[in-house]
């Protein structure tokens, strides 16, 4: 997960960990391990933030799963 995208569209937005976290419906500590990587993300959770974010399709890749785009491009 690339959580400096991620904090970047949440400073767009003009979100928190507090807001992103009510929005998804959420504890903010359980938002706050998932951007720095101590757990995982959701799939609802992921469709949540791109609906909220208005995410292409590019950049719930980026954002979620940097490590595929490799594998997309071959």
């Amino acid at each position: 997960m690339d959580s400096l995208k991620l904090k970047h569209k949440m400073l767009d937005f003009s979100d928190n960990i507090v807001t992103l976290a009510k929005a998804l419906k959420i504890n903010a500590a359980t938002l706050s391990n998932k951007i720095n990587g101590k757990s995982e993300f959701t799939l609802s959770e992921i469709r949540g933030i791109a609906i909220r974010y208005q995410l292409t399709e590019n950049e719930i890749i980026s954002i979620f799963f940097p490590d595929t785009q490799d594998i997309k491009a071959s």
